[in-house]
């Protein structure tokens, strides 16, 4: 994260400007440890570490409904299905997967949490040095990976994204994240340069599922690995058009994103975000939140 906010701080050098200014950024964690020193070394990138020291970060309220609303809607915890993941797990090329991994640790027979705890680690360690080699990952073929990938996004479409049947649910538990973008996009006069939210990986996924990213036409199941190509931060900026009607660059793990009925490059109009998402400009969250209206 600390490198992430110093690569942003050099692409957009007039939006997030290295010297910090309580009215021109506003910044959002959850309570959670690992959201709060993840928002802070991105500030660390931004400002460096002497700087980040001045930054004031929003409250959390108790119902933190902006950046946990998983954790608040009862209703969504009884939509997630663990059907086909469990199926994939029982299945022949999970069980290859684990015998594979096995024969080569060699002197041990793991379990499959281990297992799947070793690769976790290996990833974790691949993130912070990826061009060492990490001798957790020596236990894993490119096969390997690909089925324990399949494995958890599984885990995550039918538990966060298109795999939900109720998807206008899942919609609007995005309300605040939603109301907050789309109040500041559309104010006539914006204070903030940027506003950073640090959000769950969980909340990034049902936020993309309200802006209908990311659908493939053939779902996950446990038959399809081989239909499926091998989620992360989000970035929104805004540059300023003479006519009022303002160029959106959207940026998905720093590249450009695609948004339904924008170019392809990234970019779409303003008038165009505020008419797709109308019923949430203004919208009242407490009363749309974890109903399916």
């Amino acid at each position: 994260m600390r490198q992430l906010g110093q690569r942003y701080s050099s692409y957009f050098p007039t939006l997030l400007l290295s010297t910090y200014n309580q009215t021109l950024f506003w910044f959002r964690h959850s309570e959670r440890q690992r959201s709060r020193e993840s928002i802070r070394a991105f500030a660390q990138g931004l400002f460096g570490e002497a700087g980040a020291e001045n930054v004031v970060f929003e409250d959390v309220p108790t119902e933190d409904t902006l950046t946990r609303p998983g954790d608040f809607c009862p209703a969504f915890s009884l939509l997630e299905s663990t059907t086909e993941s469990d199926a994939f797990r029982l299945g022949p090329q999970f069980r290859q997967t684990i015998a594979e991994v096995n024969a080569k640790l060699g002197f041990v027979q793991q379990s499959i949490p281990n297992i799947l705890t070793i690769w976790d680690i290996c990833r974790f360690e691949k993130t912070i040095n990826p061009e060492d080699d990490s001798s957790w990952c020596s236990a894993f073929s490119i096969a390997n990976n690909q089925v324990l990938e399949y494995y958890t996004d599984m885990k995550y479409y039918y538990r966060n994204g298109y795999g939900i049947p109720d998807r206008r649910l899942t919609e609007n538990m995005s309300c605040e994240l939603m109301t907050n973008m789309l109040s500041y996009l559309t104010a006539d006069t914006a204070s903030e340069s940027a506003r950073v939210i640090g959000v769950h990986s969980s909340t990034l996924q049902i936020f993309m599922v309200a802006l209908g990213l990311f659908e493939d036409e053939i779902p996950l199941t446990r038959h399809n690995i081989a239909q499926q190509p091998s989620l992360e931060n989000e970035l929104g900026q805004s540059k300023s058009c003479a006519d009022g009607d303002h160029d959106l660059l959207f940026l998905y793990n720093e590249r450009p994103l695609q948004i339904p009925g924008c170019q392809f490059n990234g970019l779409c109009k303003l008038s165009f975000i505020a008419q797709t998402f109308q019923r949430f400009v203004g919208a009242n969250c407490s009363s749309l939140f974890c109903n399916s209206s």
